[in-house]
């Protein structure tokens, strides 16, 4: 698959996009009932190039609440307006920084493979699992 476009879609709940070597991006912004989404490589290698999306908006999605992805070349992104997650994965990507205080539903995180070197989640009460394996963490 080359490109899917779901913006005609509002009522979209779920979307999973897995091992799609040749998608580049995927535009969520006009899909608000968003609940699940999973997309990436199968691949657990970071340094692969089989999943190139370097970037996603979640301007416009409130409502989701299962947030997975396994492979990008995803540097940077912006989890603040998330404010229903409360399972966040973003694995075997290239993420140097993130904050998460706002995400105070979460229950479940993991960050593994990727270049983290701190993290807070002081604010995350509600957490019951954290996963950060294979960073750049100071203990």
């Amino acid at each position: 698959m080359i490109s899917i476009d779901v913006t005609q879609n509002p009522l979209l709940e779920l979307l999973e996009l897995l091992s799609c070597p040749l998608l580049t991006g995927i535009d969520i912004t006009q899909n608000p009932q968003l609940e699940y989404l999973r997309f990436g490589s199968n691949n657990f290698d970071r340094t692969s190039t089989d999943y190139p999306i370097t970037s996603i908006d979640f301007t416009n999605n409130p409502n989701l609440i299962e947030l997975i992805n396994v492979g990008s070349r995803i540097s940077n992104t912006d989890f603040s307006l998330l404010g229903s997650v409360e399972s966040l994965f973003w694995e075997n990507s290239e993420l140097t920084a993130v904050n998460i205080n706002s995400n105070v539903n979460l229950i479940e995180v993991g960050f593994t493979n990727n270049l983290l070197s701190t993290i807070d989640f002081s604010q995350n009460v509600l957490l019951e699992g954290a996963y950060f394996n294979n960073n750049n963490l100071a203990i």
